[in-house]
């Protein structure tokens, strides 16, 4: 295999999807060439704000790494859920701007991080339970109307004087 990744899998793409999967490693490279950028200033002016952004939005980036899906449901729900749980401690974070005040910051606080990542959890929660929850409400109304329509089906058998039927 070469370095520029020619090897039997990326010989079998087609055009359109080597142009593809080129975009989407272009596209990681720029938000991780951002993310670092802005990280470091970050870091150099508000430490404690840095940690709370960058520790707090992992369980964001994992999902942006996993999701692979169309639409990209579980990024989406698991950003704004976990960006919930970092909102708030930004303010609080923001006013200790030296690194000597990180173990006063919320940064020190586990408080700060149970909610962070108890947010991010609701996220992965409502991704992987939410659609469980759906699909058990719609088969009970699909049972539901099944016997009322059987029993609709057995009362019209039994006023035209037909067989009852079997199902």
């Amino acid at each position: 295999m070469s370095i520029a990744g020619m090897g039997p899998r990326a010989q079998a793409l087609s055009d359109e999807q080597r142009k593809r999967v080129r975009n989407f490693r272009l596209r990681v490279l720029a938000v991780a060439a951002g993310l670092t950028i802005g990280g470091i200033a970050l870091a150099i002016l508000a430490l404690p704000a840095f940690i709370i952004i960058y520790g707090g939005m992992l369980p964001t980036m994992v999902a942006f790494l996993v999701d692979d899906q169309p639409g990209r449901y579980l990024f989406r729900t698991v950003g704004v859920t976990n960006g919930a749980g970092v909102i708030p401690h930004l303010q609080g974070s923001f006013q200790y701007l030296s690194s000597a005040g990180v173990v006063v910051s919320p940064a020190g606080s586990i408080d700060t991080w149970l909610g962070i990542y108890g947010a991010a959890i609701g996220g992965w929660f409502l991704v992987i339970v939410v659609p469980l929850l759906w699909q058990m409400g719609f088969e009970a109304v699909l049972q539901y109307r099944m016997r009322r329509y059987e029993e609709a089906r057995g009362a019209l058998a039994e006023e035209w004087d037909l067989e009852q039927p079997d199902g």
